[in-house]
Order: structure tokens, then C-alpha cells, then sequence
């Protein structure tokens, strides 16, 4: 749980029963995952390093940035602008299926993953629904429980922001898990994850379940149980 200390403002993933700073004793107050990602990047930390704080990944909090700033028209900090345009033809094409490393692998090198995204969400912006609209979408629809599937043809989001906000309301709203939740296997992924060896990598819990078991259902379970 983010909490920032109100003398020092020391800001740091502390455990839930954590009231006081452990540096001065302050008073912790809790802060949400984007007042704290949103805190981190105008201070100038690394994306990759705020992520590695709150144990994200990195596109997670990149897309957190991106929605912020896009109220205001301000482009990120770590956009590589000068790839926009290559970018751009990929995806909008109406065959791309929303993954990212097809695309990556067509660009010089150095184009990040975080642009690439960066820019197909300003693709979808100017499209039939602006990235909010497309999010409130998302999120009411998640709110009456229908499928991922539903989901993505209803709001025209990709896999990966679809998932990212079922998780997130998870988490922060308490939203109903069971039905992004393969029930069968959510005893066995909270045993695994409570375990003293995880090594915190959503791989080793999907490596470790049957075949079947989703990348969604691995996400939804350790929200839903707050690890």
C-alpha cells in the first residue's frame, strides 16, 4: 500500500498496518496508485523505477501518465516523438490485433514499447471514442460483470486495457472478481503466492498452474485477495 509520511514525505509501498513513518514517525496517509505515480513522475523518477515501487509494469504506469497528461494536451516525457509517424500506419490499421511486438519489431531499435503505445492510445483518441470515454466504457461495463470479449467489442479497447482495468477496479474499487476468475484455480494461485519463494513474476505463478489458467484469472485472483 502506498503511503506518504506527512512531516517527511517520505512516499514508499509500505505494509497495510504501517501508521507511522519508520524514518521520522510521522503519520502515514495512504495515497492511490495514481496520486502516487503521478507524484513520482513530476519529481523525474524513471517510469521502469516507479514501476518497480509499486510492482507494475512498466506500460501499466505509462498508461496511468499518459491518460493524465492527455487532459491537458502535454506529451510525456518519455515519448520518442520523432517516431510518431512510423508508428502511426501500424496502428490504425484495422487488422492490428493490439499487440505491441509485431510493431516493435518493424521500428530502429531504440523505439521504445512505451511509445508505441503511447501512440496508439492518441490513435484511438481521435477515433469514435476519446481515451476517457473509451475508459468509462470500460469500466461501467466491468461494473455489470460482462465478459472480457463484451467488453473489448462494446468499448473498442485491446486486451490489455481491458485487463488492466478489471484488475484495477479489483483492487481499488472491490469490484466482483468472480466472473474474470476461473474459480478452480484460485485456491491453488493463492497458495502459490503467499508461498515464501515467489518470486513476485505473474510467469512463475502461470508456469506453475494448468495450461488453461489465464494470465487474467492469475491478476484477478491476487487482487482480489490484495497480494
Amino acid at each position: 500500500m502506498i503511503k506518504r509520511c506527512v512531516e517527511c514525505k517520505t512516499e514508499k509501498d509500505y505494509p497495510k498496518y504501517f501508521e507511522f513513518c519508520p524514518v521520522c514517525g510521522g503519520k502515514l496517509e495512504k495515497l492511490t496508485m495514481k496520486e502516487y505515480i503521478m507524484t513520482m513522475y513530476d519529481k523525474g523518477t524513471a517510469v521502469r523505477t516507479i514501476a518497480g515501487n509499486i510492482r507494475k509494469n512498466p506500460l501499466f504506469v505509462c498508461d496511468i501518465i499518459n491518460r493524465e497528461l492527455a487532459k491537458t494536451n502535454t506529451v510525456p516525457n518519455y515519448i520518442q516523438t520523432e517516431y510518431i509517424d512510423q508508428i502511426r500506419p501500424f496502428v490504425s490499421d484495422n487488422d492490428w490485433d493490439g499487440k505491441l511486438k509485431p510493431i516493435k519489431e518493424q521500428l530502429p531499435e531504440d523505439c521504445t514499447y512505451d511509445t508505441i503505445a503511447y501512440v496508439a492510445d492518441m490513435v484511438r483518441r481521435e477515433g469514435r471514442l476519446s481515451h476517457e470515454e473509451m475508459v468509462n466504457c470500460v469500466d461501467n461495463a466491468i461494473r455489470e460483470g460482462k465478459s472480457p470479449e463484451e467488453i473489448m467489442e462494446a468499448s473498442g479497447a485491446n486486451t490489455y486495457i481491458v485487463e488492466r482495468e478489471i484488475v484495477r477496479m479489483i483492487r481499488e474499487e472491490g469490484v466482483n472478481a468472480t466472473p474474470y476468475i476461473q474459480a478452480e484455480y484460485a485456491d491453488d494461485i493463492v497458495t502459490k503466492a503467499t508461498a515464501g519463494d515467489w518470486d513476485r513474476k505473474l510467469r512463475t505463478l502461470k508456469d506453475g498452474m494448468p495450461e488453461d489458467c489465464s494470465y487474467l484469472t492469475i491478476k484477478a485472483v491476487l487482487a482480489a485477495n490484495a497480494l
